[in-house]
């Protein structure tokens, strides 16, 4: 099939131009002076436009969409979020209402985008963290920069890449900087905690029961806490009651605002420490579930500190933390009461 259209120097006057056969070095050559070439976290040569005004996420959208906004630029976005998505769960309502109309490119997040659809959006430049569907977006003639998305260190440098990318270096490197000083922060504390006042944690969602992201047991190590599955190296581990039963941790994180009930009510789960002590935590979801990987890391990581070691990180305001990290990153600015909505603190 091949798709032809144009509008601002980017990504859809290349695909215009090879459809109608120019070879790719002499495109590469009309537009050299307008462009720049950048190496993603895949270490792929990106050359993406001099002038972005128009971006697309393809992939985990709620990820992606949280480097964009890390960088200041996040209502350049031009697509919505997928599926179950656009009920406002995974982009927060008081955040990024324009993502919850805007139009979509997937049936859900994660599945294969509609190229045709993402034509007619025009964007200057597209992120994802997939090879395959960074290679259908290139075939398409839309530059397309690739970010990992697993570690704390692959979200700092993935926000280093999308601010050289949209030209917004500085603000990516006061993110990274901000970044490195909560983890510092963090872990001067966590240092002063004895082995033996380090609880045991399980992060899950019950609806599969699983842990649903490697992240946590990251940001559990850091804050002085023993993950029950952190010997586990893949992503999403499924498990069965029987194995929670088992781990019986002292402390529950909850992906979900359900997950609290679904603990408390149900008969299986009433004999673990954890619920007889009440020591259920939801965790909170900006643009995306900060229990999962996502920019807003830094909060997420003073809210695992402060939930599961109250009195050793008794100075974290984090209402007042998660204000100005929104004002000064994301470029929102978030009252203190849409602020505890968003902590789940009312």
């Amino acid at each position: 099939m091949t798709y032809t259209y144009s509008f601002s120097v980017g990504g859809a006057v290349r695909a215009s131009l090879l459809a109608f056969g120019l070879s790719a070095a002499a495109v590469a050559s009309a537009f050299a002076q307008d462009t720049r070439t950048i190496t993603d976290m895949d270490g792929r040569s990106v050359e993406v436009p001099a002038k972005i005004e128009r971006i697309a996420t393809v992939g985990p959208v709620p990820v992606l969409n949280s480097f964009v906004f890390a960088v200041g630029e996040g209502d350049k976005i031009v697509n919505g979020i997928p599926g179950a998505g656009a009920s406002g769960y995974w982009a927060n309502k008081i955040l990024s209402p324009h993502l919850l109309e805007a139009p979509q490119l997937q049936t859900s997040n994660g599945s294969e985008p509609d190229i045709e659809a993402l034509l007619t959006l025009k964007p200057d430049i597209a992120f994802t963290s997939s090879k395959q569907v960074a290679e259908a977006v290139e075939r398409a003639g839309i530059p397309v920069v690739m970010l990992k998305l697993t570690t704390g260190d692959e979200i700092r440098d993935s926000v280093g890449v999308t601010g050289e990318a949209l030209g917004r270096e500085d603000e990516a490197a006061a993110y990274q900087q901000y970044f490195q000083d909560v983890e510092d922060r963090v872990t001067k504390v966590a240092a002063t905690i004895p082995a033996d006042a380090q609880p045991t944690v399980l992060y899950l969602n019950l609806q599969p029961l699983r842990r649903p992201n490697l992240i946590m047991d990251w940001m559990l190590n850091l804050v002085g806490a023993n993950s029950v599955t952190k010997d586990v190296t893949v992503g999403q581990f499924q498990f069965n009651v029987e194995q929670v039963q088992a781990w019986d941790p002292e402390m529950i994180i909850g992906m979900r605002p359900d997950d609290r009930e679904g603990l408390t009510t149900q008969e299986q789960f009433s004999g673990l420490q954890a619920v007889k002590n009440g020591k259920i935590g939801i965790v909170p979801t900006g643009i995306q579930t900060w229990g999962n990987t996502t920019t807003e890391q830094p909060l997420a990581l003073l809210w695992v500190a402060k939930y599961v070691h109250p009195e050793a990180f008794a100075d974290i305001d984090l209402v007042a933390e998660t204000r100005d990290f929104y004002a000064k990153y994301f470029r929102i600015e978030v009252s203190e009461e849409d602020v505890r909505k968003i902590l789940l603190m009312d």
